[in-house]
């Protein structure tokens, strides 16, 4: 009832997880619990699998640093960096998505699919490095100066309007 004499404080609310009678004392590994630090300027909500949980979540606001952090014990995550201005999504199989101010990185060791009904892609510049590729479409058009190097094949219909010029390796027309 002294509130006006308290200062900063930790408060830890833990909730028992175990049904086992003989355990006498609440720890983390038997127990979720909510911490309010404003020692270290920090809150944390953190569950486990004492009890038959698939999953193990940790959820953590450090104020001091302006992070956010939510993961699972399988290898998922999420950050929010407030200061920094970056959030960053991965999950366990290292598939990532990484917004750093003005950049954006998406990784995965598979594919990356996007799918929508039209798509635009305005920049300065562009650089497609790829083994093998295919672009399909029923019109396409390009309107540069174009240099195409290497190997090309074109089956179908193939027009040139202005200035082309075709380097190295060998150039088939087809269809």
């Amino acid at each position: 009832l002294d509130e006006h004499l308290r200062r900063l404080e930790t408060v830890i609310y833990t909730f028992s997880n175990t049904k086992d009678e003989s355990v006498k004392e609440l720890t983390p590994d038997n127990s979720w619990y909510v911490e309010f630090s404003t020692h270290k300027k920090m809150i944390t909500l953190k569950t486990n699998k004492s009890d038959g949980e698939s999953v193990e979540y940790g959820f953590q606001f450090d104020i001091n640093k302006g992070l956010v952090v939510l993961e699972d014990d399988l290898g998922n995550y999420f950050e929010l960096d407030s200061f920094n201005r970056v959030l960053t999504l991965k999950n366990a199989d290292e598939s990532l998505l990484t917004i750093d101010k003005t950049n954006i990185l998406m990784s995965s060791s598979d594919s990356i699919a996007l799918k929508t009904k039209a798509y635009t892609l305005d920049c300065t510049t562009t650089a497609v490095t790829a083994k093998t590729g295919t672009l399909t479409a029923s019109t396409y058009g390009i309107t540069a100066i174009t240099s195409i190097k290497g190997n090309t094949d074109v089956l179908g219909t193939f027009g040139v309007v202005g200035a082309t010029a075709f380097s190295g390796g060998g150039f088939s027309l087809a269809g």
